[in-house]
């Protein structure tokens, strides 16, 4: 496992994977402040070596503490008195630090995906406080908002994931 996983600035998920919200933006994961794009607009290889993407690792390189990470440092502030929960920075870095190349996270441009968080609609008949209706259907029938689904890049991102599955 690589040394800079221990770092508290670090995260490898912008290394190894990414979130994708039914309304097709692309995210770090589900915690991420800041999109990197969506896929109505651009494919997911741009959107992964985007200048956004980019700098976030560039920081993260550099020892600094990116701003759409501030969910997980949050999180962990009060870590050491709390074991209630626990950051996706360190979820990610627990489950998928031991399986990847330890030079993987050396430079800004690499990538190998081992992790996707796919949100495929927001069909969910629960309507928690923290959620909206991009989530939940409940909130958006309570709400009245319609959300946009399926479209030519998602189902280009369906087979590709279905390809990578069965390999």
């Amino acid at each position: 496992m690589s040394r800079k996983l221990l770092d508290k600035n670090f995260c490898v998920l912008p290394w190894t994977g990414f979130e994708l919200e039914p309304n097709g933006v692309v995210k770090n994961c589900i915690i991420s402040e800041e999109t990197l794009g969506n896929i109505h607009q651009n494919s997911i290889e741009d959107i992964l070596q985007s200048k956004k993407n980019l700098e976030i690792k560039t920081q993260m390189l550099n020892k600094e503490f990116p701003n759409n990470c501030k969910g997980c440092y949050f999180q962990e502030k009060d870590r050491a008195t709390s074991f209630e929960s626990i950051s996706s920075r360190l979820y990610y870095a627990k489950e998928l630090g031991p399986s990847i190349d330890s030079n993987l996270l050396d430079k800004k441009d690499n990538f190998d995906l081992n992790h996707v968080d796919l949100r495929w609609t927001n069909h969910c008949n629960q309507a928690c406080v923290y959620c909206s209706p991009e989530y939940s259907s409940k909130w958006a029938t309570e709400l009245d908002k319609t959300i946009n689904q399926i479209n030519k890049q998602e189902i280009k991102l369906k087979n590709m994931y279905s390809t990578m599955l069965n390999n």
